[in-house]
């Protein structure tokens, strides 16, 4: 909520449509004051020097590179912090032995319980114990990464700062970064969330041409409300001898 505060206090010394005529006028009443044989063209550098520094602010409350604030569907503000961007790989490695199952529709619903159904996928589990390991699908176009408390959850390793959140007392982390740009001078926008909750760590991913970037982060961030609305999956009830259906 610091970030949201931030901006606000910003907002508030800004001055507003009519304190900015009223600073106008004043310069340009103290300008035609000047005596004659004043430079004119000064007349209009100083309002244009006003109007450059006033633009400078609003931009910069407006279009921060290192945020990316969207409004989500039930009203909620969400602020993403950019990353410096993927800063090398965990590695995928057990010292027990693994099988995998696919995992039913039931238990998928169960692990990312929204409207969408997502794709179906298989998962690890654990051979001795029978325990759910980690497992990877998509929601449309967003991918998700599940894992076990204690598992790198993914692959990449994203460094910078992270905006955290809380939604429905769940602590939810948010990020994005921009690619280079590809030879049309394009990037792409990465947008993430993770969260940690009842032994389940969910990663969720998406990405997009930078101009959309509000867009996927509000898309996204529905999706995590959409997820946080239900009940904690019970990752004892998805083993791998025991297939819920």
């Amino acid at each position: 909520m610091k970030q949201m505060q931030i901006v606000q206090a910003w907002d508030s010394i800004l001055p507003d449509a009519v304190a900015e005529k009223r600073i106008q006028d004043a310069i340009l009443s103290y300008a035609d004051q000047k005596p004659k044989h004043a430079i004119r063209p000064r007349r209009f550098l100083i309002p244009a020097a006003v109007f450059l520094m006033l633009f400078a602010a609003i931009g910069f409350r407006l279009h921060n590179p290192k945020k990316l604030a969207v409004t989500l569907d039930n009203g909620m503000n969400v602020v993403y912090d950019a990353n410096i961007a993927t800063a090398g790989n965990a590695m995928y490695a057990y010292d027990y032995e693994i099988q995998t199952r696919e995992l039913t529709a039931e238990e998928l619903q169960q692990l990312l319980p929204c409207s969408v159904q997502p794709d179906s996928c298989h998962a690890v589990f654990r051979a001795e114990t029978g325990e759910f390991e980690r497992a990877e699908t998509k929601i449309g176009e967003v991918h998700v990464h599940l894992a076990r408390e204690g598992l790198p959850v993914t692959d990449d390793i994203v460094t910078g700062e992270t905006a955290n959140a809380e939604i429905y007392g769940v602590p939810v982390t948010f990020g994005f970064f921009l690619t280079k740009p590809n030879s049309r001078g394009i990037r792409t926008a990465v947008l993430y969330a993770s969260y940690l909750r009842e032994g389940l760590q969910v990663y969720l991913e998406t990405g997009g041409d930078e101009a959309n970037q509000e867009q996927l982060g509000t898309d996204l961030g529905n999706l995590v409300c959409e997820l946080l609305a239900h009940d904690a999956p019970n990752l004892s009830e998805i083993r791998l001898s025991s297939i819920i259906q």
